[in-house]
């Protein structure tokens, strides 16, 4: 999976599969959900953001938390309008990103410093750890999968509405 989107893309940019708003301007997943990495699993998806690039809001929400961990470093948590929570990790708050405040998809909320630690205790390499719940005391789960499995219901819709409007013209 890695490498499959690296190119950069405006501000707020729907992703390539047109599902969401993109976190960051660059596409490349560089690790993803589920991926074995000796005896965790990871929870969370990659992707490449150089130091200081901004990370966007990929859903409007409200900040529930802006926090701090060896591990994660630098942390941003978003309950999502829809009730689902997503979080930003080894991202630095930007201004006016607190606990409490509102915020817009495709909205800056932070940038890429490279905050924390891999399990084995090495600093890592700036990037944008992504995750997402479907609610929040939900288990973390593929965020990307989340929003296919969404499309696809959305497109159901659709062709639904179209036939009951194609019925209605006859």
């Amino acid at each position: 999976m890695s490498g499959t989107f690296s190119r950069n893309t405006p501000v707020g940019a729907i992703d390539p599969l047109g599902l969401i708003t993109w976190p960051s301007r660059y596409f490349e997943i560089t690790g993803p959900f589920g991926e074995q990495r000796g005896r965790e699993v990871h929870t969370g998806t990659d992707i490449r953001n150089p130091r200081g690039e901004p990370m966007f809001a990929t859903e409007s929400g409200t900040v529930i938390s802006v926090s701090h961990s060896t591990r994660g470093g630098n942390q941003i948590v978003i309950q999502n309008d829809d009730g689902s929570i997503s979080g930003s990790a080894h991202t630095a708050p930007a201004p006016g990103t607190a606990a409490g405040v509102r915020v817009r998809e495709g909205q800056t909320i932070g940038v890429s410093d490279g905050s924390g630690t891999t399990g084995a205790g090495t600093p890592v390499r700036p990037h944008l750890h992504q995750t997402y719940r479907l609610c929040r005391n939900c288990p973390k789960t593929d965020l990307y999968e989340q929003f296919r499995k969404e499309q696809q219901r959305e497109r159901r819709q659709l062709d639904m509405e179209r036939q009951r409007l194609g019925e209605r013209k006859s």
